[in-house]
Order: C-alpha cells, then structure tokens, then sequence
C-alpha cells in the first residue's frame, strides 16, 4: 500500500484530536510506539481538520487511524478524542473483544484506556450491497443477520442498528464485520437484528423482498428469537 507514512514521533498532533495537549500528545504517542507500531498511514475517506492526513473515520468521542507495525503490519487504532466524555475506552473494549471472539466485530489486538488496536477492514461499506451481484447481496444478507442473531444471543446490544450502513464494514471477500461498540449494553433481549432487518427492508436492496407477509413474521421473531424464526425470516425475504 502506497501512502503517505508518518513515523509515530513525528504523529503526535495527528494521534492527539482536537486539542494538541503536548504533554499528554508525547505520552499517548510513546504508548503507541510501545506497542511495535512505526508509522502512522495516510488513509481513508476523512481527513482531519487543518492536518495533512487521511483517516479511517472520526466519531464524537474517537478516531480510527490505520498504522504499520514493525513487522510490516497494518492495523487500525482507534483513540479517544481528547475532549471526549468518556474517561476510557476499556467499556467499548470489552463489548468489542466479546464481539470479536465470535467473528462479530474486528479482532482485538491491544486494550489501553486512550486506544484500541485491532484488525483493520479495509474493503466496503455496507451501501455496496447494491452494486454487487444478487448472489452476493443474499451471501451479505445472510451472515450479516447472522451476526446480529449471535450478539442478540451473547446479551450485547449495540444500540446503533437503526442504521446499519454506519456500524458495518465489508472486508475484501465482502464479509461484514459490525464496528463502533461506544453505546453497546447488555441487555436481557437485545433488538440488533430486528432493527438491522428493518433497516434492510427500508433501503430494499436489491435481494431483498418486501412483502407484507414479512412485518408478520418479524413480529413472530420478536417474540420469540430463534434460529428457526431467523431462518423463516431469511427464506421470505430473500428471493
């Protein structure tokens, strides 16, 4: 991959987002380093405000950046803003590594109160749902739900379902990882897939049928979440 590289020493205003604090910039920075990552890589469809680099994303209280490790390795840090409200990121990192030992979420590499670093996915998002074949869309379909039915099982609710197309990434092989675990909980019933499924359903991507037939048996699945409703679900509305 061929981007900018900036040396972690060099990256201290870059790692510290809004405020440079630079005492607290040259901690976080040598914390980093200390881990084996090198460099920072200028990559991504955002890019930080007044600074020469691109990044994976920027959240109210995060940004993910890609880096280098020493062995050549690229993964994706994702560090607490310095006027965000959360104190520490070890909550988020729980839910995350949980999601993560189920092929949920991206694997977990490295837990500090300041980041989080782990595998990165580098391929889509989810709006390429519909521009791939409609063999593909129903391959996507399938084993996103499936996701959301194992975190709905494991008690994780991640309460940011509503609008999937935000929280799930595509990797190469257009396999969907769920990401961004800051407002998960543990609750008795959670609600991932319901409200994925219908986030589906009012996008209508291109495998999926919107019979009214389907509302019914979502409320069935409501009731009562079982990998038999799951499957009934998955039978109706994929063509």
């Amino acid at each position: 991959m061929h981007h900018q590289r900036i040396p972690i020493k060099d990256a201290e205003n870059h790692l510290c987002y809004p405020d440079n604090k630079p005492d607290y910039c040259k901690k976080l920075a040598k914390k980093i380093e200390n881990t084996g990552i090198t460099s920072i890589v200028s990559y991504g469809k955002t890019r930080l405000y007044k600074r020469d680099i691109n990044i994976l994303g920027k959240g109210w209280s995060s940004i993910v950046v890609l880096a280098e490790t020493k062995n050549k390795q690229l993964v994706a840090i994702k560090i607490r803003r310095t006027d965000s409200r959360r104190q520490t990121l070890y909550r988020e990192a729980l839910f995350l590594k949980t999601a993560s030992h189920y092929k949920i979420a991206p694997k977990t590499y490295y837990i500090d109160k300041d980041f989080i670093i782990m595998q990165p996915i580098l391929g889509h998002t989810l709006d390429i749902i519909d521009k791939t074949s409609k063999q593909q869309c129903i391959l996507i379909t399938r084993r996103l739900l499936w996701k959301t039915y194992l975190l709905d099982r494991i008690g994780i609710s991640h309460n940011e379902l509503k609008n999937p197309y935000n929280h799930v990434l595509l990797d190469q092989n257009y396999e969907p990882y769920i990401i961004d675990y800051e407002s998960a909980t543990i609750k008795q019933k959670p609600k991932n897939t319901t409200q994925t499924l219908s986030a589906l359903i009012k996008k209508k991507p291109q495998c999926i049928n919107t019979s009214p037939e389907i509302i019914k048996t979502l409320k069935t699945y409501k009731k009562h979440p079982t990998l038999h409703n799951l499957e009934k679900i998955l039978k109706q509305i994929i063509d």
